[in-house]
């Protein structure tokens, strides 16, 4: 079977097993879903239900705490004010209150009055197929009744009734508890119309009368839970409501239509069938497109590279003459190869040009040290013979020649041994003695040092420590010399007369050592900092005329400073001076180094 030919029975396979998943999806995650939905829905429609006969219940609740906490009541349930019942417990009254049954118990629990409201008025005492529900747990305990959970529905012969009881106290509502008030409502038509009109539900309640064999405290002991009907356009919820003793008493009814679920269903299953024809289709065109746009092109592609690494040929086409992305993308592969090819090939060259260009300065200053340093060498040794006058007495005027010969001679090994150490540097080939340095002694010889050429120049030299803990150092000693002097011969330099060159220790933020040299000549811009810190960079001015060098005296600075593991920081500003710094690491104290 050739590969098109797999790839096709995949595809289909692909294509068969996808529609086959999307129909399983569809009946047994979409439709439950939207059954589910429609549970959810109804079981709040229910919990609304219960919401309004709690809301229903607590209403009577308030009519009988304004009541029980009457003056009047309160001598009325202990045995005075007779006539209380008669001049404010009427029919007008208790329909205006919604409430049907009224209760008034006496301390220990005993029925002092009791009326109910019917269709024929008010009657004064409640018969027993009324109170047989409510006298057995009528002992108050300050938060409902003894062995109930306080307001709530409780049966009768008459119907479920929504009772609420609240202990009687004066009005101040100070002293021990004097009886108890219960007001109650059957739950008749009338409540239930109220309660359809307030939750816009279609609810009815229905509830079962004890039998002779079955009393109230055995028939309804098992509370169920909510029960589904569901037919084409409507969904009905069944569940039991408690009593206020968490029994059973009534069921209540609540139907709501299907239609936005239905609608959902079908728009649903229209639009997963539809789903599936359009997934059909387009592996179908994605097959063909992929057959005719990808697969030959690619194969095309694949045999251009192949011919490419065997001929070894970068300007041979393949697919490079086609029109669409194929063809674009083969002939920026080949302009890639060929530029990948030139940039090696310059690499290679600039490779080359560079270590040779690093070789000739190598040799030429190796062979510059060697022609320079022998005819020095005797020039200065022949100086000193004249001078010293190892021979005989000779004239001031030769002694003057010798002086000369010697200062010259000096100067440009100075130059030869700065240009080797650079080239040393450069190479990173610097060796450093490391050995206990004290830095007070050398800040004063570099000092005496360059006296000289500062009472040439009419410049102040200063020295500043503004750390006396920092003294000894662990570093190179000859290398911090050569340092220092670089730093403040530069600055001599770039000073004019009268001003002042200052060397001030110290420590850096981290604890390190600190050199600093501050100088108030012309300074640098930034990109005057840039050019002195190049090899062979010299900073153009009137003053840096005045004195000769190579300007390799800051670069080779720099390269000693990192051979320590320290910085070299400048600040400068033109017209303002400048500010060198030499960090050096906290580990290069030696009492640092004694505490590690």
């Amino acid at each position: 079977m050739s590969l098109r030919s797999r790839i096709l029975s995949v595809m289909a396979f692909i294509a068969v097993l996808m529609i086959a998943i999307t129909w399983i999806l569809l009946k047994s995650l979409v439709t439950p879903g939207f059954e589910n939905l429609e549970a959810a829905e109804a079981k709040r429609n229910l919990l609304r239900v219960e919401q309004a006969l709690a809301a229903e219940t607590e209403a009577i609740g308030r009519n009988a705490n304004d009541w029980s906490k009457w003056d009047e009541m309160a001598a009325f349930a202990t045995g005075g004010m007779a006539g209380f019942p008669t001049r404010n417990i009427s029919a007008a009254v208790l329909r205006d209150m919604g409430v049907d049954v009224v209760f008034v118990l006496a301390a220990n629990g005993d029925p002092i009055y009791g009326a109910m409201l019917d269709e024929n008025g008010l009657t004064v005492g409640v018969p027993p197929s009324v109170t047989r529900e409510i006298l057995p747990w009528r002992s108050w305990n300050g938060a409902g009744f003894e062995g109930a959970g306080g307001d709530g529905i409780v049966m009768s012969d008459n119907g479920p009734i929504m009772l609420a009881a609240r202990s009687i106290q004066p009005t101040n509502r100070e002293g021990p508890v004097l009886g108890t008030l219960l007001f109650g409502r059957l739950i008749d038509e009338a409540a239930v119309a109220a309660i359809r009109r307030r939750l816009q539900l279609d609810v009815e309640f229905r509830f079962d009368l004890p039998t002779a064999e079955h009393s109230f405290d055995t028939a309804r002991q098992v509370v169920r839970p909510p029960v589904f009907e569901r037919r084409e356009d409507t969904l009905t919820v069944i569940g039991d409501i408690q009593d206020i003793h968490g029994h059973h008493a009534l069921t209540a009814r609540v139907a709501m239509p299907r239609d936005a679920a239905l609608a959902a269903g079908h728009a649903v299953s229209l639009a997963m069938l539809l789903m599936v024809a359009a997934c059909g289709c387009a592996l179908v065109i994605l097959w063909l497109m992929l057959n005719r746009m990808i697969i030959a092109p690619v194969r095309g592609l694949t045999r251009h590279i192949l011919s490419i690494r065997t001929a070894g040929d970068l300007g041979r086409t393949g697919l490079a003459d086609r029109g669409d992305e194929i063809g674009a993308l083969a002939r920026e592969f080949d302009a890639l190869l060929r530029r990948v090819d030139d940039l090696i090939q310059e690499s290679e060259t600039a490779r080359r040009a560079a270590e040779q260009a690093s070789r000739t300065k190598t040799q030429f200053l190796a062979s510059m040290s060697h022609e320079l340093r022998t005819p020095l060498n005797a020039i200065i040794g022949f100086s000193e013979i004249i001078r010293d006058a190892m021979f005989g007495a000779s004239s001031a005027r030769y002694q003057d020649y010798a002086e000369d010969i010697h200062s010259s001679g000096q100067h440009l090994l100075a130059l030869i041994n700065d240009i080797l150490d650079y080239s040393k540097a450069e190479a990173e080939r610097i060796e450093l003695h490391e050995e206990a340095v004290d830095l007070p002694r050398v800040i004063a010889a570099c000092r005496h040092l360059v006296e000289p050429l500062a009472r040439t120049g009419e410049i102040d030299i200063v020295t500043q420590f503004v750390d006396r803990s920092v003294r000894l150092v662990w570093a190179d000693e000859l290398r911090l010399r050569q340092i220092i002097l670089n730093l403040v011969t530069n600055a001599i330099k770039f000073t004019a007369p009268g001003g002042e060159v200052r060397m001030r220790v110290g420590r850096r933020a981290d604890g390190g050592p600190e050199i600093q040299v501050v100088d108030t000549g012309i300074g640098m811009s930034p990109e005057g900092i840039a050019k002195a810190l190049e090899p062979f960079g010299q900073i153009e001015s009137a003053l840096s005329r005045r004195h000769s060098g190579t300007g390799l005296g800051l670069p080779l600075a720099a390269h000693l400073v990192q051979a320590h593991g320290g910085e070299l920081i400048i600040e400068s500003a033109l017209g303002w001076g400048t500010t060198i710094k030499v960090g050096l690491p906290p580990a290069r104290l030696l009492e640092q180094r004694l505490s590690a």
